[in-house]
C-alpha cells in the first residue's frame, strides 16, 4: 500500500483507445484550493494518434486543466465512475487522516475503484 494517499497526489485516468487491448494513461484529476477536482490531460496522450477525448461534452482534447462546469465539484463523466450516494456516504464515512475537499473526493473515488476491481469490475 503507498504511503501516500491518492488525494495528496492526484488520480490517474486510464482509457481504452478504439481497437487497442491494453489502457492507456489519459491524464490526472487533482485538488484545486477550491475543492473542486480538475482534469488535466497527459502531453504525451493529447499527442498519441487516435486519442480519444474522455467525454465530449466536459472534456474536449485540450492541453491545460480542465474545471467541471458550474457548480460541480467534479466532472460528472468522471463521478459516474465512483459509487451510487449509499456507497459514497459509507465511504465518506471512513476516517481520511486529515484529508480535505477535493483531497477527500479523490481518494473516495479511488477507494471505490478499488473496491470494483476486487469485486471483478462489474456492477
Amino acid at each position: 500500500m503507498p504511503s501516500k494517499k491518492v488525494g495528496e497526489e492526484g488520480l490517474f485516468v486510464w482509457i481504452w483507445l478504439p481497437d487497442t487491448t491494453e489502457p492507456v494513461v489519459a491524464g490526472r484529476l487533482f485538488g484545486q484550493p477550491d475543492d473542486v477536482v480538475a482534469f488535466l490531460y497527459g502531453q504525451s496522450y493529447l499527442k498519441a494518434p487516435g486519442a480519444i477525448p474522455v467525454y465530449l461534452p466536459e472534456l474536449p482534447l485540450r492541453a491545460g486543466p480542465q474545471r467541471p462546469n458550474g457548480m460541480l465539484r467534479m466532472h460528472a463523466a468522471i463521478r459516474d465512475a465512483s459509487s451510487d450516494a449509499w456507497g459514497r456516504r459509507v465511504i465518506v464515512s471512513m476516517p481520511f487522516e486529515g484529508l480535505t475537499g477535493s483531497a477527500v473526493r479523490l481518494e473516495t473515488l479511488a477507494r471505490a475503484i478499488r473496491n470494483r476491481m476486487r469485486r471483478g469490475g462489474t456492477e
